[in-house]
């Protein structure tokens, strides 16, 4: 699908989730196909994966090069519709949770047209038993300018909670 292909190579400023054009683009070819459909973008907006799933899942595909070590985040973002009006799933947070995904973001679709954008991002320590936080939903139009400061924050305060390594005194550390 030559529409699939072109979203494969669009942009989005580096400060917002997604950018209203291609959460319009995202939600219409999903209500088009009937099935969810999501764009992992790295943190300067470039879309690296797009992933076409059933009406009521996506499966992310591995990772490629993600980033590693205490304190840091995959340096991706997910980007992904829901056609049955239904908030951020279980299997959304578990991906968020496994992946270290920067954040997961779901656009609601509602007749062919992004409804809201909800998402979460990881925390350092856990709130209320969760390891994570949800955003204020808001309309993909409305969105504040705001992600990569909160990214960055975010992988300061991981930083500052992850332990020190030990380090085995008097024992040989390199060959």
């Amino acid at each position: 699908m030559r529409r699939l292909e072109r979203l494969g190579k669009r942009r989005v400023a580096p400060e917002y989730i997604v950018s209203p054009e291609v959460a319009r683009e995202l939600a219409a070819l999903s209500f088009e196909t009937g099935r969810q459909i999501g764009i992992l973008l790295d943190r300067k907006g470039r879309v690296r994966v797009v992933v076409v799933g059933d009406t009521d899942k996506i499966v992310i595909p591995p990772l490629a090069a993600s980033r590693s070590g205490a304190g840091r985040l995959s340096g991706y973002r997910l980007v992904h519709t829901h056609l049955a009006m239904e908030d951020i799933s279980e299997d959304d947070l578990m991906d968020l949770l496994f992946l270290r995904l920067d954040i997961m973001a779901m656009l609601k679709v509602s007749d062919g047209y992004p409804e809201r954008l909800y998402a979460a991002h990881l925390v350092p320590t856990p709130v209320a038993g969760r390891n994570w936080n949800f955003l204020d939903p808001v309309p993909p139009t409305r969105q504040e300018p705001l992600f990569l400061a909160l990214v960055n924050a975010l992988e300061d305060e991981f930083a500052a909670h992850t332990p020190a390594r030990d380090v085995d005194e008097g024992r040989d550390r390199a060959l």
